[in-house]
């Protein structure tokens, strides 16, 4: 009878800060090797190789010390001291290669089999993550295990079969035990838990001297006004404010988390305001008057801020990164899988050029005027795709820029760069959106702002939710239907992508976006003298939207 041995590998790792050593910061290659690429070493399929590989009940934050250590052999070392990454971990190197490191914040464990080695188990603190299904089963080659904390809750492997065909296992834990799962499980799993680790890391802001090890620090200048911005980098949040010893605010929950501080000031005045998030974003205001800092109310903080602006706000440009709340309006939503930022210019203020950061996107020409933009956002939230919005003699214009190797550059296949762009998420619920609410749900995004002379509600569902009715207050607008084939085999269900209302003067129509059968259809209505909303052909939309935006001047228009 054949036996097959199995040898257990013990896998030691620890947190260790070397007197004097800095801990070294993950490249962009490595996390972009770690991110989609799990390590494939040589790999042989002998039976008599088969290991069973236990990966020890220590986390990735404890340590042992190194058996061939200098200090353990009493052996002077001829090497240079280097100090030790938080993620470097001792590993039967007979066996595997290992590899610690971070993404986003969160802790992982590369293994990799050497030549001659294959796994038929992986363990962590005696208990199964995996093992292969049979006895001649797909040995592992390689794993990749995510840390919550100390403890791992994700993991992917690789395997090889003795025909060579090569296979990848989903894997998480549920509190309980391990448990299979999919890829598209896995990448929301893996977001969700790198999300709780983003900006994880305290970090003070002195506005006299920002550390720019922790912070990114932006610059603008209007006229006589200095703006700043200051931006805590990804592993980092601001728990507090200061101007050399004197303190501007701090954290009164560990659970707050300040994300952004901007500042306007123009001798004597100095004010900034906080964007902080705990249960929401919410913010804070500060002026700092004859040496002390106190804080102010919104409406003291614009009223201060849109006076410094003044004149100013001529020939401004707009940072589509990072777009002040002073110079404009701007607002984040999601609408088939594309994160979009839409950014307004407040009336006071005219737009001359568009910047990324330090990188120009685009100047328009003394002819144009800016109305507006809509911005394309990556999964990092950063901008890659940019529609702008134009008018010039009563006529609008709209063209399309993507980055491109780090320049910003005329698009030509925007809906591919859309396309390219767009991030899947795990669908949650339906629900029913109602168009006369005026505030943002848990489940719907909603902003009222100008667009082209005209007052345009808009309303988005947000990532997860879908909208299968749409009413207003107890008025049933559209309900859609499920379909389903003749088999019964495939389920098709209705739902409506988005919905805005158009407003100018006494006149409101509404634009209604849905997907039946699944082809895209537009539902146009008007609203009646008494209150409500009837259905209406699209060229009585067309020819009343165009009346809108060629007609008189809104005699209510939304402020900015």
């Amino acid at each position: 009878m054949r036996i097959h041995s199995l040898l257990l590998i013990a896998l030691f790792c620890k947190v260790c800060y070397g007197k004097g050593g800095n801990i070294p910061e993950n490249t962009h290659a490595n996390l972009q090797d770690s991110q989609h690429n799990v390590a494939e070493g040589p790999e042989t399929v002998e039976e008599s190789n088969c290991k069973k590989v236990d990966v020890n009940a220590k986390g990735p934050r404890d340590c042992l010390e190194a058996q061939n250590s200098p200090e353990a052999t009493g052996q002077e070392s001829t090497e240079v001291v280097r100090p030790l990454s938080p993620f470097l971990y001792k590993v039967d190197s007979s066996l595997f290669d290992a590899e610690g490191n971070e993404e986003d914040g969160v802790s992982v464990i590369k293994l990799t089999a050497k030549e001659g080695t294959s796994a038929k188990e992986l363990k962590y603190g005696g208990k199964d993550i995996w093992s292969a299904t049979k006895i001649v089963g797909s040995p592992c080659s390689s794993a990749v295990l995510y840390f919550d904390g100390d403890i791992p809750v994700l993991a992917i492997l690789k395997t090889k079969n003795l025909l060579g065909k090569k296979g990848v296992v989903y894997k998480y834990h549920d509190g309980k035990q391990w448990k299979d799962t999919n890829e598209d499980d896995h990448k929301n799993k893996l977001t969700a838990l790198k999300n709780k680790y983003k900006h994880a890391k305290p970090a003070t802001l002195d506005l006299s001297n920002p550390d720019q090890s922790n912070i990114n620090v932006e610059e603008q200048t209007f006229g006589e006004v200095l703006l700043k911005s200051y931006f805590p980098k990804k592993d980092h949040h601001i728990s507090s404010v200061m101007e050399g010893e004197v303190e501007v605010w701090k954290v009164d929950d560990p659970n707050t988390k300040c994300k952004l501080v901007r500042g306007y000031a123009k001798e004597p005045t100095k004010v900034i305001y906080l964007e902080v998030e705990s249960s929401g974003t919410k913010s804070r205001y500060f002026e700092k008057l004859d040496g002390a800092w106190n804080e102010l109310k919104k409406d003291q903080f614009y009223e201060k801020a849109k006076a410094l602006i003044g004149e100013s706000g001529k020939n401004a440009s707009l940072n589509i990164s990072h777009p002040s709340r002073i110079l404009c309006q701007s607002f984040d939503y999601t609408f088939a899988g594309n994160a979009i930022r839409l950014i307004v210019p407040s009336k006071s203020v005219s737009v001359t050029k568009l910047m990324s950061g330090t990188e120009e996107v685009y100047t328009l020409s003394s002819e144009e005027e800016f109305d507006h933009a809509r911005v394309y956002l990556n999964k990092d939230k950063k901008p890659e795709l940019v529609l702008v919005v134009t008018t010039s003699s009563g006529a609008s214009k709209e063209t399309y820029f993507e980055l491109k190797g780090g320049k910003w550059v005329s698009c030509s296949n925007h809906g591919e760069r859309m396309r390219s762009l767009v991030v899947t998420t795990k669908w949650e619920s339906d629900f029913t959106m109602d168009i006369s609410l005026a505030n943002s749900t848990d489940q719907c995004t909603i902003f009222q702002v100008d667009l082209l002379g005209v007052t345009t509600k808009h309303l988005y569902p947000k990532a997860k939710y879908t909208v299968n009715k749409v009413k207003s207050g107890t008025n049933e607008l559209w309900t859609g239907n499920v379909h389903s084939s003749r088999k019964g085999q495939i389920t098709l269900n209705d739902y409506c992508s988005y919905c805005i209302i158009h407003k100018h003067g006494n006149m409101e129509l509404l634009e209604m976006i849905t997907v039946e059968r699944l082809s895209e259809r537009n539902r146009y209505f008007e609203k009646g003298a008494d209150g409500t909303w009837n259905e209406t052909d699209k060229t009585v939309f067309n020819d009343k939207i165009k009346e809108m935006r060629n007609g008189t001047p809104d005699p209510n228009p939304q402020s900015n």
